[in-house]
């Protein structure tokens, strides 16, 4: 008798995929670098707005420099700005990621602060098959901040696991 596979099998299963199509949209402009990897690339759901995070090669280890850069939709595609960038052990104290699993279903908060001062968390998750991902933002100064809004990811989902072995892992708060 077959046994059925494990969890393990199922979200390496789902890994391999995500890391074989793990492109952006070649009919769309990336906001990464020619040079640099996406791990997260993301459009609001009007298209007026997108966000990616991506990494850059450096000197320092295979992940290289991690950016964050948000772009306004232009009449020949986006405009780039830098939100935030850091390399090495920088990483860990820069951005951090919190993470939910159960069988076929996994969370991904990751959070950083950008040079602005507005606070980002983007929301990447995958459940029983269904990918989804939400970014918010917000000032300190502007109270509880706002509700995430809906983007429609230009990405592979849960590329963002990548990076757990370089920033600060820590347990999903709800």
């Amino acid at each position: 008798m077959t046994k059925p596979p494990t969890v393990v099998a199922k979200l390496a299963a789902i890994l391999a995929i995500t890391l074989i199509t793990g492109t952006a949209n070649a009919e769309e402009q990336s906001l990464c670098p020619v040079d640099g990897k996406v791990l997260y690339e993301a459009d609001a759901a009007d298209g007026s707005f997108r966000v990616a995070v991506c990494s850059e090669p450096d000197t320092s280890d295979s992940i290289g420099t991690i950016s964050i850069y948000s772009g306004t939709k232009a009449t020949d595609g986006f405009t780039s700005t830098l939100l935030l960038q850091a390399q090495g052990k920088t990483r860990e104290k820069a951005f951090v990621i919190r993470r939910y699993t159960r069988p076929q279903t996994t969370y991904l908060k990751f959070e950083f602060t950008a040079q602005d001062g507005r606070r980002y968390t983007i929301y990447d998750d995958f459940d029983n098959g269904q990918a989804s991902t939400r970014v918010a933002w917000k000032k300190p100064s502007e109270g509880a901040g706002a509700e995430p809004a809906d983007f429609v990811s230009v990405a592979a989902p849960l590329m963002l696991m990548s990076l757990e072995a370089v920033v600060s892992v820590q347990p999903y708060d709800e």
